[in-house]
């Protein structure tokens, strides 16, 4: 008989219902012919309406639990109770049901952390901290980098990135930008400078309330010159100080001093080269609490020899003249006044003093 099967006698009851196996198909002798009784097959895809199997099936090999063989798998009056994030429940076919009812929150109560990648799909944008695809109430640690496609926001402030500085940064008034160029050994880097003057900041608002001090030190010879000029009129709503005030071809100065001797004292001196005459106004205290005072008026001229010519004139006292006055020019071309007090401990001499140029 071909393909290896045994050879019987036909119609020998003694060889009828023998089985033979070929390549796992299972063949019974009927006293005339070998029938194939059972067959195992190895499907990867099967479609069908029904499927009837003689006897158990496998799927990878495990067992398929059917109607047939259920019993030998589930135990008499069996109890099926949901777990944690399991329901269980009966649809109108009367099929038992068995879902997940798990949430993001009770996954990770069990574990909050994850080696896969997490992709959120979601595209709501954010408008606040408490809107987006994705809000966290708490802070949030990043070991590596971050990629945002849009703009980034601080404390409801926009924050300023690569990305977006071309378009953001721009010189404005009083402000300008520099630039260097990175190379392989450093950074290039942007430097923003004030370069604002008094003409540009006084043009948006000339009024302040606060002090202003000018430490320059020039001394003005002119309506030109000085620490400070004015081309136009100056208005002082208050007291204005100062040592001196020049009034065209002329100058206003005034100066106090304390004299604790009655030797002869140099009180005021200015150059012969710049003044030809002068007129000071003179008060004088001096006596026991400072009750004697005088009042006196002084001319001085100097010639182009250098000649002085003083005079006195207008005095007033309440306790006869208080002192002497003289002048001179001496070697350096200063002329000189002079005062000689006539009282111990002390005298205070305070003048006004004009001076008209040549």
């Amino acid at each position: 008989m071909a393909l290896g099967f045994p050879s019987f006698p036909r119609d020998d009851p003694e060889y009828i219902g023998r089985t033979f196996d070929l390549n796992g198909n299972i063949y019974t002798w009927n006293g005339q012919v070998w029938g194939l009784s059972s067959r195992n097959l190895s499907l990867s895809n099967l479609n069908a309406q029904a499927i009837i199997v003689g006897n158990t099936g496998t799927i990878n090999g495990a067992q398929i639990i059917t109607t047939a063989t259920l019993n030998q798998f589930v135990q008499t009056n069996l109890s099926v109770l949901p777990g944690v994030d399991i329901s269980i429940t009966t649809n109108t076919n009367g099929f038992t049901v068995i879902a997940n009812t798990s949430t993001f929150q009770s996954v990770t109560d069990r574990g909050s952390s994850s080696t896969n990648e997490i992709f959120i799909a979601n595209t709501t944008n954010s408008v606040s901290t408490t809107t987006g695809a994705l809000t966290i109430a708490g802070g949030l640690g990043i070991q590596k980098d971050l990629f945002v496609g849009g703009t980034i926001y601080a404390n409801g402030k926009y924050v300023l990135t690569t990305s977006s500085f071309y378009e953001t940064i721009a010189s404005g008034p009083d402000i300008l930008i520099t630039a260097t160029i990175a190379t392989e050994t450093g950074m290039g880097y942007l430097v923003i400078s004030n370069v604002s003057t008094l003409q540009s900041v006084t043009e948006r608002g000339n009024i302040t309330d606060r002090r202003v001090i000018l430490r320059n030190t020039t001394q003005s010879t002119g309506t030109t010159t000085g620490a400070i000029t004015v081309s136009g009129g100056v208005g002082v709503g208050g007291n204005l100080s100062a040592s001196s005030v020049q009034i065209g071809a002329s100058i206003m100065s005034s100066n106090k001093m304390t004299i604790n001797t009655t030797a002869t004292t140099v009180i005021d001196s200015y150059s012969f080269n710049e003044f030809r005459s002068t007129k000071y106004l003179v008060q004088i205290e001096a006596g026991p609490g400072r009750n004697f005072l005088e009042v006196i008026e002084i001319l001085l001229m100097v010639d182009n020899a250098g000649t002085v010519y003083a005079t006195e004139y207008g005095v007033l006292t309440n306790n006869g003249e208080l002192g002497d006055f003289s002048a001179d020019v001496q070697i350096d071309n200063k002329v000189r006044l002079y005062f000689t007090p006539k009282y111990l401990p002390s005298t205070e001499v305070t003048y006004f003093r004009t001076t008209v140029s040549f």
